[in-house]
């Protein structure tokens, strides 16, 4: 379950607390259960720049995988670290999510592995949707959400959820104007670079939004796109941060929204989803926290060397927080 906190009169959904540091745990979680389920004997390959890699890091490694995960050349230095401690074969490819995608698939491809796509998955939005699940049950007479839309896969939860459940919340989903990879493709526009052209770009490193988010979202109906500068990314930020709440760029962008926008309201609350923690304070938590390995020796010894063949198996039920609240069945 989320933790719910209150500033500038605004309602802010915390998802640092999640396993991972960030929503992205929900998705995983869902995504490798899926997985273990079919017994596969494969290793684990991903590409990311955001949290989806610790995520996958933190769920392979408790099944017994040292995953290969595949990160863009200009990736953080303090995300790139803490991948390799928790035992990952870090491979840097590429300016863009479609490079790094491109290397992943190509890595898939040759040693037989499973790909834990990190936005076009149905089990993801199956596990993104207990979040949304949690908003409706903790706001029953309805809410304007606030989200960062990256590659999407969060905002189509919400969609889908309200779709199925008729739950009374507004979306506003959030996009930086240096790349808003939504707006982009909704008005025919061409894939371009981010690499450098955001604060919030290492979080929300799309070219363009995914045919599988958009066949979910169709119409926008419910939802509402807006875009904030760099200065009010970098702002709202860095507020957040004098008040507790380190969180990464992407949560800021969201923030950004709801400080400097006039948003059209349509219900009394106004919810703002901080989607992550940043990765300097993920480092320091797991660090405290003795979940790091202090050198690959010992990483090597745990659980194998990375991309090893070895027989993914989730003993360890993951925590209730990443509980689904919509089916497979009903994305089909």
């Amino acid at each position: 379950m989320f933790r719910v906190l209150q500033l500038c009169g605004v309602s802010l959904i915390d998802e640092s607390c999640q396993v991972a540091g960030s929503f992205k745990s929900r998705g995983v979680a869902c995504q490798l259960r899926a997985f273990a389920r079919l017994e596969y004997w494969r290793p684990i390959i991903t590409f990311t720049s955001g949290n989806h890699g610790l995520a996958v890091a933190l769920y392979a490694r408790r099944g017994g995988q040292a995953p290969t995960i595949i990160v863009p050349d200009w990736v953080e230095h303090d995300k790139r670290l803490l991948l390799e401690r928790l035992g990952c074969n870090v491979i840097m490819a590429g300016l863009t999510a479609s490079e790094c995608e491109r290397h992943a698939l190509d890595v898939c491809a040759d040693v037989g592995g499973f790909m834990a796509h990190p936005y076009r998955s149905r089990d993801q939005i199956v596990g993104y949707s207990s979040l949304w699940s949690e908003i409706a049950r903790t706001f029953p007479d309805g809410a304007d959400i606030v989200v960062p839309v990256g590659s999407g896969g969060l905002l189509a939860a919400g969609v889908l959820y309200r779709r199925q459940t008729n739950a009374r919340y507004h979306i506003i989903g959030v996009e930086p104007s240096r790349c808003p990879s939504l707006a982009q493709t909704l008005s025919g526009g061409v894939a371009f670079p981010v690499a450098g052209r955001s604060l919030a770009a290492p979080a929300l490193n799309v070219d363009t939004t995914p045919d599988e988010i958009l066949a979910i979202i169709e119409s926008m109906e419910g939802v509402d796109l807006c875009q904030v500068t760099e200065v009010e990314i970098e702002i709202a930020t860095n507020y957040l941060h004098a008040h507790g709440h380190a969180v990464d760029p992407a949560a800021g962008t969201a923030f950004a929204a709801a400080v400097f926008r006039s948003i059209p309201r349509h219900n009394k609350h106004l919810v703002v989803i901080l989607t992550g923690a940043s990765a300097k304070r993920n480092l320091a938590r797991m660090e405290a926290e003795g979940r790091l390995s202090a050198s690959i020796s010992e990483i090597t010894r745990t659980i194998g060397k990375p991309g090893e063949m070895r027989r993914y198996d989730l003993s360890v039920p993951p925590e209730p927080c990443v509980s689904s609240a919509i089916s497979e069945a009903q994305l089909a």
